[in-house]
């Protein structure tokens, strides 16, 4: 499926191309099924936390729609 291309490849081993075809069919599934690791969402937090919503909270009145939003969300 997604790992055909990759496994074809003349040097690669039974192994390896089992690993390949593993690997390939799970990043697949979760870019289809839109999960998020442990690791992606820390680093999403971070940036939410140190970049976005202080610039957003700064500006007052131009972004008083996203922090109403985020008000009522509970994300505030």
């Amino acid at each position: 499926m997604s790992g055909s291309i990759i496994s074809n490849i003349p040097f690669n081993s039974d192994k390896m191309k089992g690993r390949i075809r593993k690997t390939a069919n799970r990043l697949y599934s979760d870019i289809s099924n839109k999960n998020q690791h442990m690791i992606q969402k820390a680093f999403h937090r971070v940036i939410f936390s140190f970049g976005i919503k202080p610039f957003v909270m700064s500006q007052g009145t131009a972004y008083q729609g996203v922090i109403n939003k985020w008000k009522n969300s509970g994300v505030v």
